[in-house]
This record gives C-alpha cells, sequence and structure tokens, in this order.
C-alpha cells in the first residue's frame, strides 16, 4: 500500500466501475502562480496580494493634482476727529493787545495727511469779531491756524496716530472796548 503525500490531489475510486475520476483538490492544497511566477494559496496569500494590488491601483487612480489660487483683500478705512477746546486770552491789554495759542489734537487710526480749515465765526463783519455779551460791542480779532498736516508719531499697540494743530488767536491792541466778557465760536473742518 502506497502512502499518498498530503500536498497530491485527493483520489476517489469509484467502487462499482473501478474508473477514477479527475483529481480534486481542496481549497487549501490549491496553488496559482502569480505574474512574477510565485505561488500562494487562494485562501490566503493570493487574496492578500488581491487586495494589495488594488489598494495600490486605487491610490495611483488619485496621484494627479491640479492647483488654483485663493485671493485675499481687505480694506483699512482711514478715521480721524479734531478735538474742541476753550482759548481763554485773558484780561485785553489796550495797548499790546492779547493772544493765545490753542493746541486742538487730530487724531486718526492710521498715519494720515489732513487739513484744517475754519470758518468765519459767529460775528464775522469785514473781519473776526468777538461780541460783548450783553452789548452790542465788539472786539476784533485774527486767527492763525495750521492748515496741513500729518497725524503720526510713536502710539502703543493698538493705539491711534495723533498730533496737534496750534490755532493762534491775537485780539489787537488800541481798540475801543466797554468793559465786560466778550467771545466767538468758530467752527474748525478737519479734512484727511
Amino acid at each position: 500500500m502506497s502512502h499518498q503525500n498530503p500536498a497530491d490531489p485527493v483520489f476517489i475510486w469509484n467502487a462499482v466501475t473501478g474508473a477514477r475520476p479527475a483529481p480534486r483538490h481542496t481549497e487549501s492544497q490549491v496553488a496559482l502562480p502569480d505574474r512574477n511566477g510565485r505561488t500562494a494559496s487562494a485562501s490566503g496569500g493570493l487574496m492578500k496580494q488581491f487586495l494589495t494590488t488594488a489598494l495600490l491601483l486605487s491610490g495611483s487612480a488619485l496621484a494627479a493634482t491640479s492647483t488654483g489660487t485663493l485671493t485675499i483683500n481687505a480694506t483699512v478705512n482711514a478715521s480721524c476727529t479734531l478735538a474742541s477746546s476753550t482759548l481763554n486770552l485773558g484780561n485785553y491789554n489796550f495797548v499790546s493787545g492779547s493772544a493765545g495759542t490753542a493746541n486742538l489734537a487730530v487724531t486718526c487710526n492710521v498715519p494720515t495727511l489732513f487739513t484744517v480749515s475754519a470758518d468765519q465765526g459767529k460775528n464775522y463783519s469785514g473781519g473776526l469779531r468777538m461780541k460783548h455779551t450783553s452789548l452790542d460791542q465788539y472786539l476784533n480779532y485774527t486767527m492763525v491756524t495750521t492748515p496741513v498736516g500729518f497725524s503720526t508719531g510713536a502710539v502703543p499697540l493698538g493705539g491711534d496716530f495723533s498730533t496737534n494743530v496750534a490755532v493762534l488767536v491775537t485780539a489787537t491792541g488800541a481798540q475801543v472796548a466797554s468793559a465786560g466778557n466778550y467771545s466767538d465760536v468758530v467752527t474748525l473742518t478737519l479734512e484727511y
């Protein structure tokens, strides 16, 4: 009696006819060559090879690339303010007159070129005038403003850029005026 190699095909004899059918293979005994001549069982290595190949093919299908651009824009708008103030010339000097300077702050969120202009006040008549609080009398004066400036300077992070606008007011001497208080209101316009 010969011994059958476990790796050999399994043979089944037909007890009636004596014929021997074609060999039948079990799943674990099938050995199929791959494209490199190596063999792997259908239940193990061959399936692993198939899955690996499928994964490689799916990866190569995503290998192509295309590029686009994203444009990002922002706008910084300048915003400035001009402070208001009151200038007191003190006691009027009939000989030399009286003068004073007001420093008005111009504050901007970014460094900004600006101009400052003034109107003619509330009592203008041939010139700027301050009016007596209760009498119909006036005291003439002149005003000089810094017409052009630039808001700059060292500021803390998140702070503002600022500078001062000088306004020089002079009430000339030798004017005839009654005792009392005189005043005028001038509107300054900041352009930037």
